[in-house]
């Protein structure tokens, strides 16, 4: 997809969560899912007004990352997070969105601290029964902040969550938004990260703080740009 076009497009997106944001009477940011997008493509939205970016692999982000393909926009890590990877993640990535197990905690513990910064997170939470997803049930969630709360080199912000393919996302990212409001107050919570170009619309009329774009900005993805 040409620069224009993505331009074009990011306007378009940003302008209609801008408008949903009012309609909604709280502020939404628009993160771009950056997976399998080049340096060009990146910096195209960013000029384009983007402020945050999200990567989906390690690997991946360490790449760009090297290339200053995120340059001008704070780097999130949105992919599943494995506890190997921490070391490659902590320090890059402003903000990881899918911290749902202690070893993975304890991992980003151990690398902050050696690196004498903290990491900033969002707790994901599994919606609806899909046993392949990732995530922390609900009925978990105040239980692993409390967890933690433990470790001063993390910082939760927030949730993140993905409703279930095929169904109505609305009741998932309700009963999301209600566990965050639940837990805001008690665990300084200010972000809730949910929906993706096909439900972002309902995402932020239900809550959402922060919806992440991939495809409405830059078309469908070309996958060999992973290899």
């Amino acid at each position: 997809m040409s620069h224009t076009t993505i331009q074009e497009n990011t306007a378009r997106y940003l302008s209609e969560i801008a408008a949903l944001s009012q309609e909604a009477g709280r502020p939404v940011a628009l993160l771009a899912a950056t997976k399998t997008r080049n340096k060009e493509e990146i910096q195209s939205v960013i000029e384009a007004g983007v402020t945050l970016v999200g990567e989906n692999k390690a690997d991946e982000l360490c790449r760009k990352y090297e290339e200053n393909a995120y340059a001008g926009a704070s780097l999130h890590f949105i992919g599943t997070l494995q506890s190997n990877k921490a070391k490659y993640l902590v320090g890059k990535a402003d903000l990881i969105h899918s911290l749902c197990t202690e070893s993975a905690a304890e991992a980003i513990e151990r690398v902050a601290a050696r690196k004498g910064l903290v990491q900033e997170v969002l707790v994901e939470i599994h919606s609806g029964t899909e046993e392949t997803k990732s995530g922390i049930s609900p009925e978990r969630a105040e239980e692993f902040l409390r967890y933690l709360a433990a470790f001063p080199h993390v910082k939760v912000r927030g949730l993140m969550t993905v409703a279930p393919v095929g169904e109505n996302p609305t009741p998932y990212f309700k009963a999301a938004r209600a566990l965050f409001d639940s837990l805001r107050e008690a665990y300084s919570l200010d972000i809730l990260s949910m929906g993706m170009t096909a439900d972002y619309k309902e995402a932020i009329l239900a809550g959402a703080t922060m919806v992440r774009i991939g495809s409405g900005l830059f078309g469908p993805r070309d996958y060999t740009q992973t290899k």
